[in-house]
C-alpha cells in the first residue's frame, strides 16, 4: 500500500463511525528521511476509537444483567448505575460494557450473556464474549486493522468526580455492583486478572485506590500493585477481606466481592423473610459482618485518621466490610518506624 493509499484510508476511517483518538500522535515525530509523514507508522501507533452513537443507541435496560439486579437492588440505584456505566443491551439480552477512557472516547464495547436469575456467566456458543470493535472489523475491510488499546471499564468517571477514591476490581460486573452499595468511590474494572497494569493506570496519578482483587488472585494483584506504585505517583491499597473468608470452593471459582454482597442481601431477605414466619435465623447484614468485637477495636493511626479525613467514605467501607488496620513490622528501610496499612491491606504510598 503506497502512502497515498494509507492517507486516503485513515481520511476516510476519520469520516466513518470509526476514527483515532485525538490529538494521540505528535506527527512532527513521524517525518521520515525524505520529509513527508510516515503514515505506515502514524496508523501502527494510533488508538482507534468507536463514535459514541454507538453507545448513545445501544443504552437499555434490556439485558438479562440488568434484569438480575432488579431481584436485589431498588430501580433508582439501578438506573443510576445504567446511566453511569452507559450500559448496552445487544441481541439475545446480551450486556454491552463500554469501554470509555477519561477523554470520553470510546475504545470498544466488550459484550457478554449472564443468566438473570443467578446473575452468572453463560458460557455456551451464545454466551460468549465478543467485542464491538471485532463486530465493526467483520463489516468493513477497511478496519481490518483496528488498534484496539483497552482502558478501565468506567475510566470516563474520573473525570466526573475528581475527588472521589477509587475501587478496582476484576469484572465489570462487580465494579456495576459495587457502586450501588458504596457509591462513595469509583468503581472500575480491569475486565480480566490481567487488565491491571501500568499504562493503563497512568489515570489514576494522585488518586487514592484500592484493589479488590478475587480470591485467590491475591498475591497476583500485590505483586501487580508494586509495579504500578513505582510508575505511577498514587496512593494505592489492596484488600485481602475476600481472600480470608473465602472458602476453598470460591477460591476455585473466583468468589469475589460482588458475590459477598449478593450473598449477604440474600442473607438478609431470608431473615427478613422468616421473622414473619415460624423460623428465626442469625442476622446478617453488610454492617456488623466482618466486624471485630469492641473491645478489638483499635484507634486508627494518625496516618489513616489524615486519610479518613480526606475520604469520608473509606470509614464507611472499613465499618461495612469490618476491616482492620495492621502495622508492619519495624525495618531499615522505614528506620524503625511502623507504617500503617488500613483495613487489612497492603499499602504502597508514594
Amino acid at each position: 500500500m503506497s502512502n497515498n493509499e494509507i492517507r486516503k484510508e485513515r481520511e476516510n476511517r476519520g469520516n466513518t463511525l470509526v476514527g483515532g483518538q485525538p490529538n494521540q500522535l505528535n506527527q512532527t515525530n513521524k517525518i521520515n528521511q525524505t520529509g513527508n509523514l510516515n503514515y505506515v507508522e502514524i496508523l501502527q501507533n494510533k488508538i482507534d476509537c468507536i463514535s459514541p452513537r454507538y453507545v448513545i443507541s445501544s443504552k437499555s435496560y434490556n439485558s438479562n444483567f440488568v434484569e438480575f439486579l432488579h431481584n436485589y437492588f431498588p430501580r433508582e440505584k439501578i438506573r443510576e448505575a445504567v446511566d453511569n456505566y452507559a450500559l448496552g443491551a445487544a441481541s439475545y439480552k446480551r450486556v454491552i460494557f463500554w469501554q470509555i477512557d477519561n477523554n470520553d472516547n470510546v475504545r470498544t464495547g466488550k459484550i457478554m450473556q449472564y443468566n438473570p436469575h443467578t446473575g452468572k456467566r453463560v458460557k455456551n456458543e451464545k454466551g460468549g464474549i465478543n467485542w464491538v470493535h471485532n463486530i465493526i472489523k467483520k463489516r468493513s475491510a477497511v478496519f481490518e486493522h483496528y488498534n484496539l488499546c483497552q482502558c478501565y471499564f468506567g475510566e470516563h468517571l474520573l473525570n466526573l468526580y475528581p475527588d472521589k477514591p477509587v475501587a478496582i476490581v476484576e469484572a465489570e460486573k462487580t465494579a456495576v455492583i459495587g457502586s450501588m452499595i458504596y457509591s462513595d468511590f469509583i468503581w472500575l474494572a480491569a475486565g480480566n486478572l490481567h487488565g491491571l497494569n501500568s499504562p493503563k493506570s497512568k489515570v489514576l496519578r494522585d488518586r487514592y485506590v484500592l484493589l479488590y482483587p478475587d480470591a485467590g488472585c491475591y498475591e497476583k494483584w500485590k505483586a501487580k500493585l508494586k509495579k504500578i506504585s513505582s510508575d505511577v505517583h498514587c496512593t494505592m491499597e489492596i484488600s485481602d477481606v475476600v481472600e480470608k473468608h473465602a472458602t476453598e470452593q470460591q477460591l476455585e471459582y473466583g468468589y469475589d466481592i460482588a458475590d459477598y454482597i449478593i450473598d449477604k442481601i440474600k442473607e438478609e431477605n431470608e431473615t427478613a423473610e422468616t421473622e414473619n414466619g415460624c423460623v428465626s435465623r442469625p442476622e446478617h447484614n453488610l454492617d456488623n459482618t466482618f466486624e471485630n468485637t469492641p473491645e478489638e477495636k483499635k484507634q486508627p493511626s494518625p496516618t489513616l485518621e489524615k486519610m479518613m479525613s480526606r475520604y469520608p467514605s473509606l470509614t464507611e467501607l472499613i465499618e461495612k466490610l469490618g476491616l482492620e488496620e495492621c502495622q508492619l513490622q519495624p525495618t531499615t528501610a522505614n528506620h524503625g518506624q511502623s507504617r500503617p496499612i488500613a483495613a487489612k491491606c497492603s499499602q504502597i504510598d508514594r
